[in-house]
């Protein structure tokens, strides 16, 4: 009876120790990324910048530092893209993103200045429905005649 009780024992703690590496292997096959991004002049951090890894649904903007972060990233090789309104965009290729790893990617961003097309401002105030301009015209006798009256 003892002898039963012991192998089942070591078959429980056998499958308890394969799901244990089973469950750390798949955390194993994620990485991060995570930077600064800053004005390329005055080194300011920049926020509300969008950061996208290109091709997959990975998004994410900076914070009032400047700082983003993407977490839980399948491991590979991945193109990161900052953009802006304002700001001319920047690509960094072959960002390698590693088993329980995280990559560092800083962007300083240049401004641009953008021409806009011309701008045609027009009032139109249209007469409400329903509104008359009353207009009584007054002879020099009648104004002699009644002076201080109401028409």
């Amino acid at each position: 009876m003892k002898m039963k009780s012991k192998k089942g024992l070591y078959k429980f703690l056998g499958l308890m120790v394969l799901w244990a590496l089973c469950i750390d292997a798949q955390g194993q096959n994620q990485g991060n990324i995570n930077g600064f991004v800053r004005k390329v002049k005055t080194q300011a951090p920049l926020q509300g910048v969008t950061i996208r890894l290109v091709g997959t649904g990975f998004i994410t903007q900076t914070d009032s530092l400047g700082f983003y972060s993407i977490k839980s990233i399948p491991t590979r090789s991945y193109t990161l893209e900052a953009s802006s309104i304002g700001f001319k965009a920047i690509q960094k290729f072959d960002i390698e993103v590693t088993s329980g790893n995280t990559a560092e990617v800083n962007f300083d961003l240049e401004e641009e200045t953008q021409q806009l097309g011309t701008v045609l401002v027009r009032a139109n105030f249209p007469k409400p429905v329903g509104s008359v301009n009353s207009v009584q015209s007054l002879s020099a006798n009648e104004i002699i005649r009644y002076p201080g009256a109401n028409f």
